[in-house]
């Protein structure tokens, strides 16, 4: 009887011991595979998304949600003279053609705000290295029309709109200077999106004085009206005054899906509102802005 209790307790042992061996084995796996496939998007050069192409196709179109927000008014009497406002923006892949010996895609951008309609025109093309922009040019529609009561004053440049400000800085030139039909080149092309996409990625965009990095910082999910979009985050540095260093009154963070861009927020500071009157400025105001994909029919 002392005999099989003994062999019975032996058999315990080693089964006991055979199952601890096993499960010392299994954490040991589950943390090589928690190491492995929890790299976040901290890591330079992890992939953000794989083979990445804007998706560039005649007829392709975007419609976006715009809406401009005023912020942190000094003095407070100046709020008088502003108001927060919405628009709605367009992007179509107008057509294919060729210039300088180039395939590109003319793709139409159209804003329809409470000052009038502005459209422009921007030339593209996927290349292996990214998605470039060779050339813009203005439309038939021109400027959107002027604030005869105020204008706004940043980075010593008059606006006659706040979306006037964001179409510059984007552009990298006075609206103004945009004259219809006529074909303006960028040299050289300015990558819009550098590929392959991977973490920590920056690169420079800069033409016509304009000093302007972007870089890839990391993956979200946003929730929109197109669905759920997994989407790459890029920040955007500007030095607009050229002084050597990036500005901490401009900031833009743009949203990058399989589907196309999907979300831009600017955050611009110390804004100065003038009238005819007072020249220099009433007062200043921050501006909040943010652009949100609503539709696209692809």
């Amino acid at each position: 009887m002392v005999m099989v209790k003994k062999q019975n307790y032996l058999k315990t042992f080693i089964v006991k011991g055979v199952i601890m061996k096993y499960l010392k084995s299994l954490f040991s796996f589950v943390i090589i595979f928690l190491v492995f496939s929890c790299k976040d998007s901290s890591n330079p050069g992890l992939p953000l998304i794989e083979n990445y192409k804007y998706p560039l196709n005649v007829g392709n179109k975007w419609n976006y949600s715009e809406h401009y927000t005023f912020t942190n008014p000094r003095p407070d009497s100046v709020q008088n003279y502003i108001d927060d406002f919405s628009s709605n923006g367009e992007v179509i892949v107008d057509k294919d053609t060729i210039i300088n010996s180039i395939s590109v895609f003319k793709l139409k951008d159209k804003i329809v705000d409470q000052y009038g309609v502005f459209e422009v025109y921007g030339f593209y093309a996927n290349t292996i290295d990214g998605l470039l922009k060779y050339a813009y040019s203005g439309s038939s529609y021109g400027l959107p029309k002027v604030n005869q009561k105020i204008q706004f004053l940043f980075k010593g440049k008059r606006f006659s709109s706040v979306s006037e400000i964001i179409k510059t800085v984007e552009l990298g030139c006075s609206l103004n200077k945009i004259v219809y039909d006529s074909l303006y080149f960028f040299e050289p092309p300015r990558v819009v999106y550098k590929y392959p996409i991977t973490q920590n990625l920056e690169w420079g965009i800069g033409t016509n004085g304009l000093k302007l990095n972007k870089q890839y910082e990391g993956k979200t999910t946003l929730q929109t009206s197109i669905g759920i979009l997994e989407c790459v985050v890029i920040k955007w540095k500007y030095d607009l005054d050229n002084n050597g260093n990036w500005d901490e009154d401009f900031f833009v963070y743009e949203y990058l899906s399989a589907k196309g861009k999907v979300k831009m927020i600017y955050t611009i500071k110390d804004i100065k509102i003038t009238t005819a009157e007072y020249p220099d400025g009433i007062g200043i105001v921050d501006l909040n802005y943010e652009q949100m994909i609503t539709s696209i029919n692809f």
